[in-house]
């Protein structure tokens, strides 16, 4: 039952990177409106458009998730999702202060450390 549980917890930490990467592709302009604090963007902007920043994180949230899930590059692929959800997390306490989804990006977070050093 022990292992049953890990393999779940694996497979709820990469359907989130997958969910996440599959919106970002699909819709990055509005995934952008969304998520992407106002400080951040004037950051961004300058290099790249947030589209294509979108696409670009997506597609890396999308190797993330399948890394996790299926076991290739294992501790790379949490060391980037763990990367990602750093700056997520970073991107949401700049946009909105400290909140319920901040909260629940560093339970994410913390459950990656967890998955890091098992």
């Amino acid at each position: 039952m022990e292992r049953f549980g890990w393999y779940l917890f694996r497979l709820s930490i990469s359907s989130l990177f997958l969910y996440f990467g599959i919106l970002a592709v699909l819709s990055p302009q509005v995934q952008a409106q969304i998520w992407i604090a106002p400080k951040l963007a004037a950051v961004i902007t300058p290099f790249v458009s947030l589209s294509i920043f979108m696409v670009a994180m997506g597609v890396l949230q999308i190797i993330v998730g399948l890394s996790i899930v299926f076991g290739f590059y294992y501790k790379l692929g949490l060391a980037m999702g763990a990367a990602i959800l750093v700056g997520v997390i970073g991107n949401l306490a700049m946009a909105a202060g400290f909140n319920d989804i901040v909260l629940r990006d560093l339970v994410i977070l913390s459950g990656i450390v967890y998955l890091l050093t098992t």
